[in-house]
């Protein structure tokens, strides 16, 4: 979050709403065993961090506790919500499927929270020949409990129509107001994008049951999407159906 454009505010506006970090995502993550052990002094520099943050925290609450001298004090607005109480969250992104000889080591819960076992254009996730199937079925239930999927350019692909995809076309309208052409072929692409992403996640959430899942119709992830509307509200319907 840079504060700039339209990625996102400034971080001065941060204090006045409940954001807060919770973990790191650990790009370009190799997946060679021999960097295991490079990965995990990552990972333990990460969660000790976080659990001396906490316990700073932690420490400065009850001083302000002790401070107050009515027992019946309404708790402090900047107290944690957060249910991350220790060590912080760790992801790893190789973007690809650990090796099915190091898969264990590469899921290990001391290693690793989530592991992105897909990083690629949704076309990839169907066209890729039987790799991401192949791979999927290796996968215990636990290891898919920490598995995420990402898919970028989702106005391509065999089930799609709408073509390449970068971020949508500008709105236009005639001198009355009414939509023209152009809006109208955003509108379906739009649509298009999201059924693109509606059969992505049903077979990432139901019927691989990966913990997470991100998807963008954009190239890259420096800029909203045309399709970002549609993907939030196809994963909340998801997310309700699962619960």
């Amino acid at each position: 979050m840079t504060g700039t454009g339209n990625l996102g505010r400034p971080w001065r506006s941060i204090r006045d709403i409940a954001i807060r970090l919770d973990g790191i995502f650990v790009d370009e993550v190799p997946t060679d065993a021999k960097y295991l052990d490079y990965l995990q002094r990552i990972t333990d520099t990460v969660r000790s961090g976080f659990i001396e943050v906490a316990s700073r925290r932690s420490h400065c609450n009850n001083s302000n506790n002790n401070n107050d001298n009515s027992s019946m004090s309404a708790p402090s607005a900047s107290s944690p919500t957060s249910s991350t109480a220790g060590p912080g969250i760790v992801i790893h992104n190789p973007g690809i499927f650990p090796s099915s000889d190091s898969s264990d080591a590469f899921f290990s819960p001391r290693l690793v929270d989530y592991v992105v076992v897909f990083e690629n254009c949704l076309a990839a996730w169907w066209d890729s020949g039987d790799y991401v199937s192949a791979n999927l079925a290796l996968l215990t239930p636990e290891k898919r409990a920490k598995a995420i999927a990402v898919a970028h350019t989702c106005g391509c692909g065999p089930k799609s129509q709408a073509g390449d995809s970068s971020g949508g076309r500008p709105q236009q309208q005639d001198s009355e107001g009414h939509h023209t052409d152009a809006d109208k072929a955003e509108n379906s692409e739009k649509d298009d994008i999201k059924k693109n992403v509606q059969n992505f996640l049903n077979e990432v959430v139901t019927q691989h049951k990966l913990a997470g899942h991100f998807a963008t119709s954009a190239t890259d992830y420096a800029t909203w999407c045309s399709g970002w509307e549609g993907y939030v509200e196809v994963a909340c319907d998801l997310a309700a159906a699962t619960c």
